[in-house]
């Protein structure tokens, strides 16, 4: 009986060691630290090198890879945008991270990664700045949304919780990571991009960002 609880034990542990080895992440293999991704510079990189770039990309599914020459409508922010996605080799859709690059004047405005981003709250505000400020907002699965928003520095990261006893913590896993220049961020916000898709920013509350803890305790309520 012990031999087998031995063995039982040895396989949890292999198998906890393989799948936190085939977890994909966007740090993955860049060849620069954000904000910088794999050479790619928001507000600096032109489209004709990024088109070169993501060729070079691990992970990336070639026939995922979708240019827009356009806006998307008369109110986009953006001129067009390259849509490309990651780590699908395994068939599993929900394992994929989505990348978005929008386009403004021939240059990159803004990097977008949505989905399993692989990286957490603490890995990215070791990274890049702490946010200024914090806002929530309902969405139709009956969740929050969680903004983290930074507009001196162009960034935004986002996660999901259920209610307002959720806690934010240094583990809580991102689902949303936005670089934008900075010059744009009042066009963002206004669009509804930078508040998870509510388009009157002014029935938001935006709370200073004071650290981890619970939703209910620091950033509630959601709405004026």
């Amino acid at each position: 009986m012990k031999r087998l609880k031995i063995i039982a034990v040895t396989l949890i542990f292999i198998v906890g060691c393989a799948n936190s080895a085939e977890r994909k992440s966007i740090l993955d293999g860049s060849t620069c630290e954000l904000p910088c991704w794999f050479g790619i510079i928001v507000g600096e990189t032109k489209k004709e090198e990024l088109l070169k770039i993501i060729k070079n990309i691990p992970n990336l599914d070639p026939q995922s890879v979708t240019i827009i020459d356009e806006p998307y409508n008369e109110y986009s922010v953006f001129d067009g945008a390259i849509y490309f996605t990651l780590g699908q080799e395994n068939g599993y859709k929900d394992e994929s991270i989505t990348v978005e690059v929008s386009i403004i004047n021939s240059t990159v405005a803004e990097i977008l990664f949505r989905g399993n981003i692989g990286v957490n709250l603490n890995q990215i505000l070791e990274l890049l700045a702490k946010p200024e400020f914090v806002s929530l907002t309902f969405n139709h699965w009956g969740t929050y949304d969680v903004d983290l928003i930074n507009s001196e520095f162009g960034t935004r990261f986002s996660f999901e919780v259920e209610d307002e006893y959720s806690k934010i913590k240094p583990s809580t896993e991102l689902g949303l990571l936005e670089i934008y220049q900075i010059d744009i961020y009042y066009d963002l916000l206004n669009s509804g991009i930078l508040t998870s898709g509510t388009y009157n920013p002014e029935k938001i509350n935006y709370f200073p960002w004071v650290g981890y803890g619970e939703i209910k305790d620091k950033y509630w309520p959601p709405v004026k």
